[in-house]
């Protein structure tokens, strides 16, 4: 688990402060890295501290598949909305931070073999 209990890991803002065009104070959860649904386990070394917003916008997805979303919003912005993606108003502007925290969770033989396959 990250031991930064007063930021979100993902998002990198800070945990009970109102964020921007928000009247409420950020929630901290807890996001398992790999899904329970795919097979993630519930132990410190698979949980990272992260804000209600990362959380519900990765949901289920693995962190191949949040980080493939979150590059199409950025290339294809204007909205926060595509299909199977939530994302606050308030995140929409720190993407390139989550995108950067990603990387450092995903192990390098997926980015090695997501890569090749292009």
């Amino acid at each position: 688990m990250n031991s930064n209990f007063e930021r979100c890991f993902y998002c990198e803002r800070r945990f009970g402060l109102v964020p921007f065009n928000s009247d409420k104070p950020l929630e901290r959860t807890k996001d398992h890295i790999q899904p329970l649904s795919r097979g993630g386990k519930s132990d410190p070394s698979n949980i990272v501290y992260a804000c209600k917003h990362c959380n519900m916008s990765k949901g289920g997805k693995t962190l191949s598949q949040w980080e493939t979303m979150l590059i199409n919003l950025k290339l294809f912005g204007g909205g926060r909305h595509l299909p199977g993606l939530y994302f606050h108003r308030s995140c929409v502007y720190r993407i390139d931070i989550i995108l950067e925290n990603i990387k450092k969770l995903i192990p390098p033989f997926e980015l090695t073999e997501k890569y090749l396959k292009k």
